[in-house]
């Protein structure tokens, strides 16, 4: 039997302990357990098929993401505000580097180490698969532990990661508008490659903005960026390993054959 992957002790959503269809399971200690009540926010990610168990982020330190191609972004910004969303922060260009070992450490855990600069800030990310999920949670959304700290110094973070062994071994450029909706973050991204959309929040609640949106959920990617890239390089016979404005210019690339259809309607 597979035990939950994240219990927190807590005096918030609390669940009854003896409603849990789980409880023989569970390795939350009795002494938690007050009057018959659950302290514990457990998803009981392995013990549940049902990918509509995961409707809320399991803590700051995962992603909930969906993500889709679209043909009008302006018109999917017009639909975003008449719902009442909220521009986030300034856009402009992000530039993303992506580093590994000289083994592929990371890449052979599927994980990601990304420096990113924009027009705001710097940041150092770290994700990795999220354990424990069934398929159908793949399949409903993007699913990541994600550890995300603020970086003063672009270039002094790159030559600390260096230092440490690790270089640079692709990155990608992109232009990012970004609004909050409840709490639902949308990030309106042009890519050198095409248009997207990403909805990061709980569950239920990206699934129901998507909708809101006129977006199809069927035609959702569950993809990140730098898989998309490495599949269009291969179509494309290119070998640049920059996916940069300048360095793609202006290539067309048909969607359909890496399964992929424009979600907006």
């Amino acid at each position: 039997m597979t035990y939950p992957v994240w219990c927190r002790a807590t005096t918030q959503d609390m669940h009854f302990h003896f409603l849990c269809p789980w409880r023989k399971h569970c390795p939350i200690p009795a002494d938690i357990v007050f009057n018959g009540v659950c302290r514990s926010r457990c998803i009981g990610v392995g013990l549940r098929a049902d990918p509509n168990d995961i409707v809320k982020p399991m803590d700051q330190n995962y992603e909930i993401e969906l993500k889709f191609l679209v043909q009008d972004l302006e018109n999917l910004e017009s639909r975003l505000l008449a719902l009442g969303g909220k521009p986030r922060k300034h856009p402009g260009l992000e530039r993303n580097l992506l580093f590994d070992d000289r083994n592929r450490g990371i890449a052979r855990r599927n994980g990601i180490l990304r420096l990113r600069q924009d027009a705001n800030a710097a940041t150092l990310t770290f994700k990795l698969p999220a354990p424990g999920l069934s398929q159908e949670q793949r399949k409903a959304a993007k699913i990541r532990r994600e550890f995300q700290v603020s970086v003063g110094n672009f270039e002094a973070m790159r030559a600390i990661l260096e230092c440490l062994g690790y270089s640079v071994w692709s990155g990608y450029e992109k232009v990012r508008k970004e609004f909050e909706l409840g709490q639902v973050v949308i990030s309106l991204d042009t890519m050198p490659f095409g248009q997207f959309v990403e909805l990061e929040g709980p569950l239920e609640e990206i699934q129901s903005l998507a909708r809101s949106l006129d977006l199809d959920l069927g035609k959702r990617i569950t993809r990140g960026y730098i898989s998309l890239f490495i599949e269009a390089k291969r179509r494309l016979g290119l070998d640049d390993d920059y996916l940069g404005f300048d360095n793609w210019d202006g290539r067309a690339l048909d969607w359909s054959l890496l399964e992929i259809e424009p979600a907006d309607k």
